[in-house]
């Protein structure tokens, strides 16, 4: 997802003067890029606001406009209050199509699976996944389809389909399965002791 922002450049400024700001409705940001301390700047709290809550659930990038020139960013980290939930400051950091990034990406589970609809319990690994990829390769979010998964059966992360990201997560990292309920047998449980028990009567 791609949002846009405008910013103006601001001075350093005194934690009084950072209030005063706030208070007029603007959050103080830093643009963080490659070898350098960071650009400076204010954000409008609405219009941040307003972007922010479409990002939820999704990896988004922010197109900051500063000066007339628009900058490719991505949240790095933020500070929330306490109490009001407000945003108080944003660091932001500037992406360059050639320098790869690392990022959490969310996996969004899809489906209802045949081995829940067959008296099953599903069991949730992880919901996101730390990758690592050129910007342009970067994907919103991880979408999963277990509708299919039976009892007994599940997806791991060496499963998911990740385009050109990669990841450092082992393979066999659970992300969603279907099991029986304790002290039940699925289907194949009870073909195989059926299957044994016909032989031994042989």
């Amino acid at each position: 997802m791609n949002l846009n922002l405008n910013a103006e450049v601001r001075e350093l400024g005194t934690k009084a003067e950072m209030n005063t700001a706030r208070k007029e409705g603007r959050i103080p940001a830093v643009i963080y890029g490659q070898g350098n301390p960071g650009k400076k700047v204010f954000i409008a709290e609405n219009e941040f606001t307003k972007q922010f809550k479409k990002s939820f659930g999704h990896v988004t990038f922010f197109n900051i406009t500063v000066d007339g020139k628009e900058i490719k960013t991505i949240i790095k980290d933020k500070q929330i209050h306490p109490v009001s939930r407000k945003v108080l400051h944003v660091d932001f950091m500037e992406l360059h199509e050639g320098t790869e990034i690392s990022l959490d990406i969310p996996i969004v589970l899809n489906g209802s699976p045949v081995g829940v609809k067959a008296g099953g319990v599903m069991e949730n690994g992880i919901r996101r996944l730390h990758v690592y990829s050129l910007p342009m390769h970067i994907k919103e979010d991880i979408q999963v389809d277990m509708s299919h998964l039976k009892i007994g059966d599940s997806i791991h992360v060496e499963d998911l389909d990740l385009g050109e990201m990669k990841t450092r997560t082992a393979g066999r990292v659970l992300v969603v399965s279907v099991h029986a309920v304790r002290g039940a047998k699925s289907a194949d449980e009870e073909d195989e002791e059926e299957e044994e028990a016909v032989a031994s009567e042989e």
